[in-house]
């Protein structure tokens, strides 16, 4: 990852703890939240309330998160079927479908 460009980080989605696992945050969806591995990294193992942060509320409910046109295009990705990464995030997004 270290010939990356720097916008992947800022753009990449990753789930992060609200309460950090190593301040005593649970590993669960109730302590989780949606943000960019650049905002993840830059929390770290700090708190919201340490570095003067707040949550965004959620959004639009009726979009998908491209949720769907990620599901279509697995179908017939060869990707979906041989990158380990890429075949963690279907099975997820099959779970959250509810098609599995």
């Amino acid at each position: 990852m270290t010939d990356t460009h720097f916008m992947f980080w800022e753009l990449f989605p990753t789930i992060d703890h609200v309460r950090p696992v190593a301040r005593g945050g649970a590993d669960a969806e109730e302590n989780w939240v949606t943000t960019s591995m650049l905002r993840n990294g830059a929390k770290a193992g700090w708190t919201l309330e340490e570095l003067g942060w707040t949550l965004h509320p959620p959004g639009d409910t009726a979009w998908d998160g491209l949720l769907g046109w990620f599901l279509e295009y697995a179908k017939g990705s060869a990707l979906a079927r041989e990158d380990a990464y890429v075949r963690r995030w279907h099975r997820a997004a099959l779970r959250i479908a509810g098609d599995q």
